[in-house]
């Protein structure tokens, strides 16, 4: 009985670690953004412009390594998709002194590391070794890395409407087993839009995993593309009050507009503060016009 007990604490374990690894990364993500932000308590342009320059020089040398061995699919701000030979060596496990332990590395995320380490090594890195002398040791130091995730069963991108322009952050995976990996950019994960074409997408995206080539994929898709197509040549669908829009799916500047309109309707042209009951607390309440 003790097995069980310490998988749901291994498992616990994950969870929590992915959460402090997805809140430091949100944090990081968002502080060269705060600090280009002229109001911000650490405003400093010079930071925000090395951040996103070094980032973007790191992600268009991985395109160039990642275009001799493969297909890159999108690029991000802190990432590249791509598509590699399924001969491509992904992972090589190392034998030690040690025969009970293993070292396994993925061979492409060695290979950008490697790429980064001698583009954007930082040679000044100093530590604080003595508190009070302030006395530091200067090392070389790299601490930006490539992660692998996947692979991936597919990748679906939907084509630009216009040449020479490209459509970004807009794409569907799909894991090994036919589930949904990662979805960006799509109506169906937008809160806002109307729920005829959430639900559309929702019946239409994992029809792309069906057949074992393009034309049988294609053709899996059409089956569905056409029903819908006829369903709207047949004039089935009515139009719903403000274009299917509710107060589940209704974004937040559609709330605030409505809640404008309302207050334009109860001739509310202006705003006060009123002290409560409580002596160190104030709100802010409507007033009509002309009050």
């Amino acid at each position: 009985m003790v097995f069980p007990f310490l998988l749901n604490i291994f498992q616990d374990m994950v969870v929590l670690y992915d959460s402090l690894q997805l809140a430091h990364k949100c944090i990081l993500n968002s502080f060269y953004g705060y600090v280009m932000r002229k109001g911000a308590r650490w405003y400093l342009m010079e930071m925000a412009g090395v951040v996103t320059y070094t980032g973007a020089k790191i992600i268009q040398n991985a395109r160039l390594l990642v275009e001799k061995i493969g297909k890159p699919l999108e690029l991000d701000t802190d990432g590249i998709w791509c598509a590699l030979l399924g001969s491509f060596p992904e992972n090589f496990t190392f034998k030690t002194n040690d025969l009970k332990k293993k070292l396994t590395i993925s061979y492409p995320c060695v290979m950008l590391n490697v790429d980064v380490a001698r583009n954007n090594i930082n040679d000044q890195y100093q530590t604080l070794v003595n508190p009070v002398n302030k006395t530091y040791t200067t090392h070389s130091e790299c601490s930006i890395e490539f992660e692998v995730d996947g692979p991936y069963k597919a990748m679906i991108i939907p084509a630009s409407k216009e040449e020479g322009i490209l459509i970004k952050k807009r794409y569907v995976v799909f894991n090994d087993d036919g589930t949904l990996a990662e979805l960006k950019g799509f109506e169906i994960k937008r809160r806002g839009e109307l729920k005829l074409i959430k639900i559309f997408q929702a019946e239409l995206f994992d029809k792309f995993l069906n057949g074992s080539t393009l034309e049988e994929c294609y053709s899996a898709v059409a089956v569905v593309a056409n029903r819908w197509l006829d369903l709207l040549d047949q004039d089935l669908f009515f139009s719903p009050p403000d274009g299917g829009l509710d107060e589940s799916n209704i974004s937040l500047e559609e709330k605030l507009r409505r809640e404008r309109s309302r207050e334009r309707g109860l001739g509310v042209t202006r705003y006060e503060w009123v002290k409560t009951i409580s002596k160190n607390k104030t709100i802010m309440v409507p007033l009509p016009g002309g009050g």
